[in-house]
C-alpha cells in the first residue's frame, strides 16, 4: 500500500471516529433543546394568560371608577354640547 492510501485511510478513520461520537451527542442535545423550548413556550403562554387576566381586571376597575366620576349620563361622542340638567338653571329663576 502506498503512503497516500495509508494517509487517506487514516484520515477517513479519524473522520468516522469523530462522527461516531458527535452525531449521537448532537442528536441528544437537539432533543433536550427542543424539549426546553416547549417548556418555555408553555410557561410563556401561562404567563401571558395571567397578564391578560390581570389587565382585564384592572380595565374593569378603571371603568367602574370612570363611571363613578362621570355619573350615569355621558356626553354624546359626536361633540354636541351636553343638555342642561335643569332648564331653569341656564336662564335663572322666572
Amino acid at each position: 500500500m502506498s503512503a497516500a492510501l495509508t494517509t487517506l485511510f487514516g484520515a477517513l478513520g479519524a473522520v468516522a471516529a469523530l462522527l461516531a461520537v458527535l452525531v449521537p451527542l448532537i442528536l441528544t442535545l437537539h432533543g433536550r433543546v427542543v424539549g426546553e423550548i416547549g417548556e418555555v413556550r408553555r410557561s410563556l403562554s401561562t404567563d401571558v394568560a395571567e397578564v391578560r387576566r390581570d389587565v382585564h381586571a384592572i380595565a374593569e376597575r378603571v371603568a367602574r371608577i370612570e363611571g363613578a366620576l362621570t355619573g350615569p349620563w355621558r356626553p354624546p361622542a359626536n361633540g354636541t354640547p351636553a343638555p342642561a340638567s335643569n332648564p331653569q338653571s341656564e336662564t335663572g329663576p322666572r
